[in-house]
């Protein structure tokens, strides 16, 4: 399949994952324990599903493929924790601006490291995305007022989203770039390993029982695993295939036009006239950022 067309699954993958996390809400789980063990259950689901899709090539020989997937292990087991939190807490909307936001970091990082080019065109559809991102999610007549937990899961999903980001970028660079399934594999397990201890300490810090999992969370577990699991996987070689100028922006910012379209359908968040505006402003940025324009201008020179 060629990079586009995988990059629109995974969008979709990616969408999916946060409605279902906002729909979720941590309903049956009791505590900061349950929802640590809960992740923890989702990096484990994480295994057979690389193996398969990997076709059973693992091959754990390799010190820079164990390398790489313990890094992104510690990476993702806060990336999943954060992510998950912010979504269970607050506006699906805003949730997902700050996360895809992240998209920032990675870009410009791509650019002074790697020097990776981009053209006029595609920087003005950076700008202008960033701006209907901001008028998408504008607040409504009556916004719910943000808590100071939301406010720091937030932050904490953000600056996990800039680091994944960028740990997906150094692998597809690396001598071990094309060996995906056996690197997601090792840090699934790594990720799974710190969930579970951290579950059973913090529980046994604040004298809490023991993590559990139970009703509506394990209907949850899976459907998260398998979406979550396979827009990473997709990920991964998306940016080594495409440059941060158009893969981090179009990806992020497909996700929060995305969200803001499914508040409106399946939660029954209305949209103003501005964020209809947005939406499509969004969608012509992102056609800027994927080079749309400049193909067309050539084909017109």
């Amino acid at each position: 399949m060629s990079p586009a067309l995988l990059l629109c699954i995974s969008i979709v993958l990616a969408v999916s994952n946060n409605i279902l996390l906002h729909k979720f809400g941590n309903l049956g789980l009791e505590n900061t324990g349950d929802a640590l063990i809960f992740n923890a259950g989702v990096s484990l689901v994480w295994i057979p599903i690389l193996v398969v899709v990997g076709d059973g090539r693992i091959d754990f020989h390799n010190k820079y493929t164990w390398f790489f997937g313990v890094v992104y292990g510690v990476v993702n087991a806060s990336f999943l924790l954060f992510k998950m939190e912010a979504l269970a807490s607050g506006s699906i909307s805003i949730t997902s601006l700050i996360g895809c936001s992240a998209l920032i970091i990675p870009t410009i990082f791509g650019t002074l490291y790697w020097h990776e080019k981009f053209t006029i065109l595609q920087g003005i559809g950076l700008i202008a995305l960033l701006v209907s991102l901001f008028y998408c999610v504008s607040p409504k007549r009556s916004p719910q007022k943000p808590t100071f937990k939301w406010m720091i899961f937030c932050l904490l999903f953000f600056i996990a989203a800039s680091i994944t980001s960028i740990t997906f970028k150094f692998h597809q660079k690396s001598s071990v770039g094309s060996d995906v399934a056996s690197m997601m594999v090792i840090s699934a397990g790594v990720s799974a390993l710190i969930l579970s201890i951290a579950a059973f300490i913090y529980n046994g810090v604040k004298g809490e029982k023991v993590p559990k999992l139970g009703g509506v969370s394990l209907l949850y577990l899976i459907p998260c695993a398998l979406v979550s699991c396979l827009y990473n996987r997709l990920n991964i070689f998306l940016t080594g295939a495409m440059d941060s100028i158009i893969f981090f922006p179009v990806f992020n910012g497909s996700i929060i036009l995305f969200a803001s379209l499914a508040g409106y359908i399946l939660f029954r968040e209305k949209l103003s006239k501005v964020q209809l505006i947005s939406l499509i402003t969004g969608s012509v940025s992102i056609l800027m950022l994927a080079g749309i324009f400049d193909k067309l201008l050539k084909l017109i020179h």
